[in-house]
């Protein structure tokens, strides 16, 4: 071995590589994304009427989100290509804002080698986050989704890092002006992606104002106050403008008529418990696990020699407890919507944000638990040490990281023939309305992706699924395939 590497710097490359495999394979996959659904409504109506006008069209027919249907209807020239690269972008546009926040928390904490130990986490988490999600192809490779519900932790990551590194350049004797406007608009604009991102965003600001005010030193409980409530506001506007679009009734119309508040608040606990168990025992426990392990690992190994706070075990309960009831209050606040608004569990898509909570409550415990461990003094000690870190990491590779690699390397030779097929399909189309036809006949896709993941597809019903958008997209009157 080389003098200049050392035994922990190929464990901290071989970490590194551990985790952006999953999120490589993920990039690989999303690049066989193509319209799904709902896809074909919101560009047409984005062709037809253009970015302000597409943004009003749903504002007045079906949902106040200002935000989603503005990109939406801007990205709409793009057509498909753009969901070929949409995934890719999603991923690393988060991995650079989870770098920025972690880094400037590694520096707070003074750990040793902060920026290895921002690349690691910031890999981990987006991995963890992606690999947990119960709908992962909605919630990374569907346009339609992917925009509303995994968009917003894009901006929300980057609230929290604005937050930081505002409070770590505090100008003297002055608010912060500049990143109280940004945290305005980041907020109000973020608010018009999703109901569910709504409701949570108000919920999160709301305890990040109590805890500052609670823990905060003087010089920074005002800037920091500040800015969190003007946000606040930003959040609550955004709400006020989407329950109150004209469009948001005429969606509500199409749900069943909405149950006691007293049968809502009982199915809110219901269906968040539910959500939790089965992120812990199916969808998400080897994602956590792998959290929970390597943020000990690395809390463990890049700690300093003395930390900015004294972590006595009473202190390390509570941090562990009111992390834990935190987590529940986000994640129902995060379910909380989807109930209210069709008195039933929400769909899988928008449960990403939930395992998002997870995730980091996960990887905030397993710091704590690093941040406790005492090193070993005797050299015996050590090598016993090293084994299970060891054992540890290959379990990782193995459950963890290494099962997702597997899953998508299993699922793009689908993915592969799903975006071979519609592309034939789409040429079908274009060749037959070039020739005048409006009345277009296709072939249906032997590998139907959005029925194979419960969402409307092009089938032989003219009116039924998506055929009807479809039509508008494609200028012809009808479209079916048989």
């Amino acid at each position: 071995m080389p003098k200049w590497v050392s035994r922990a710097g190929l464990f901290n490359i071989a970490l590194m590589m551990v985790l952006t495999l999953p999120l490589l394979a993920h990039i690989y996959n999303g690049h066989f994304s193509r319209f799904i659904a709902d896809d074909y409504c919101t560009t047409a109506i984005g062709l037809q009427y253009g970015v302000i006008g597409g943004m009003m069209h749903w504002y007045n027919t079906w949902t106040g989100l200002y935000t989603n249907f503005f990109i939406k209807s801007l990205i709409a020239p793009l057509g498909p290509s753009f969901a070929t690269v949409l995934p890719a972008i999603i991923i690393l546009s988060w991995l650079l804002a989870t770098y920025w926040v972690i880094a400037q928390i590694c520096a707070l904490l003074r750990l040793r080698q902060p920026g290895i130990g921002a690349v690691i986490l910031s890999l981990l988490i987006v991995y963890a986050t992606i690999a947990g999600a119960p709908a992962l192809i909605q919630s990374i490779y569907w346009l339609g989704a992917v925009i509303p519900y995994t968009g917003p932790l894009i901006l929300l990551t980057l609230f929290v890092g604005l937050f930081i590194h505002t409070l770590t350049h505090l100008p003297e004797d002055r608010l912060p002006i500049g990143s109280i406007i940004a945290g305005f608009i980041i907020t109000f604009l973020v608010g018009g992606l999703s109901e569910i991102y709504m409701a949570f965003q108000i919920a999160a600001l709301v305890i990040a104002a109590f805890l500052s005010w609670i823990f905060l030193p003087p010089r920074l409980k005002r800037p920091a106050l500040s800015m969190l409530m003007v946000s606040l506001v930003g959040a609550v506007i955004a709400l006020v403008i989407v329950l109150t679009a004209p469009g948001s009734l005429v969606r509500q119309s199409r749900f069943p008529d909405r149950a006691p508040l007293s049968e809502i608040a009982v199915n809110i606990l219901a269906y968040s418990t539910a959500f939790i168990g089965s992120a812990l025992a199916y969808f998400a426990p080897f994602a956590l696990l792998t959290t929970l392990a390597i943020s000990a690992i690395m809390a463990f190994r890049l700690r300093p020699g003395e930390l900015p706070f004294r972590l006595y075990p009473a202190r390390v309960r509570l941090l562990l407890g009111a992390s834990l009831a935190l987590a529940c209050i986000l994640v129902t606040a995060t379910i909380a919507p989807g109930v209210y608004a069709v008195s039933g569990p929400p769909p899988g898509r928008v449960y990403i944000l939930s395992n998002f909570v997870l995730v980091l409550t996960a990887a905030f415990w397993g710091c704590l638990i690093g941040f406790t461990l005492r090193k070993s003094t005797s050299q015996s000690q050590q090598s016993g040490q090293n084994i299970l870190i060891a054992a540890i990491f290959v379990l990782i590779l193995v459950l963890g990281p290494g099962a997702s690699v597997w899953r998508s390397v299993m699922l793009a030779p689908k993915l592969s023939v799903y975006a071979s097929e519609w592309d034939e399909q789409e040429r079908q189309i274009r060749l037959q309305a070039a020739e005048g036809s409006q009345d277009v006949v296709v072939k249906p896709l032997s590998v139907d992706l959005p029925q194979l993941i419960g969402l409307d597809t092009i089938g032989p019903d003219a009116t039924l699924g998506a055929n009807p958008c479809a039509a508008d997209y494609y200028g012809i009157q009808t479209l079916v395939a048989e």
